[in-house]
């Protein structure tokens, strides 16, 4: 049974970063598994995933390494130590300085559909700002 949440995320995802059919990526891929729908979009060196958490309400996106051209399950590193996953926002915080006023604001009074497209725009503006490499699906993101 698909939710309300379910599909005002698959749609926001698909519109926000079908952009990146453009640049090679394949998707998007949706892996529904509740409390947690993913959509991917893989290219060959980094997947953009895009994650609703029904459970926790948690709405964003991570980076992660292709591996045999997959994206990398592990939550954050590989059993060698080496990162292959993190949240778009932390790669991004770690390469410029994010001004508080870049991100749209939400208002407590939204509902979690409401507040599903604001979210995601965050991030699709985040990866259009300051992501060319993810874009350009750079194999140097994830040595």
């Amino acid at each position: 049974m698909t939710t309300r949440a379910q599909e005002v995320f698959v749609k926001s995802t698909q519109e926000k970063f079908s952009f990146l059919l453009e640049k090679g990526f394949r998707g998007p891929v949706l892996r529904d598994d509740w409390p947690q729908t993913k959509v991917y979009f893989i290219g060959r060196s980094i997947a953009l995933e895009c994650v609703l958490d029904e459970k926790d309400f948690f709405v964003g996106c991570y980076i992660s390494k292709v591996i045999d051209g997959q994206p990398a399950q592990v939550h954050a590193v590989n059993n060698l130590g080496v990162r292959v996953r993190c949240l778009l926002h932390t790669w991004v915080s770690e390469q410029v300085d994010i001004p508080d006023s870049f991100y749209s604001k939400l208002s407590r009074q939204m509902s979690r559909e409401e507040q599903i497209p604001i979210r995601l725009d965050n991030d699709q503006r985040m990866l259009k700002e300051y992501g060319q490499n993810i874009i350009e699906d750079s194999p140097d993101i994830f040595p």
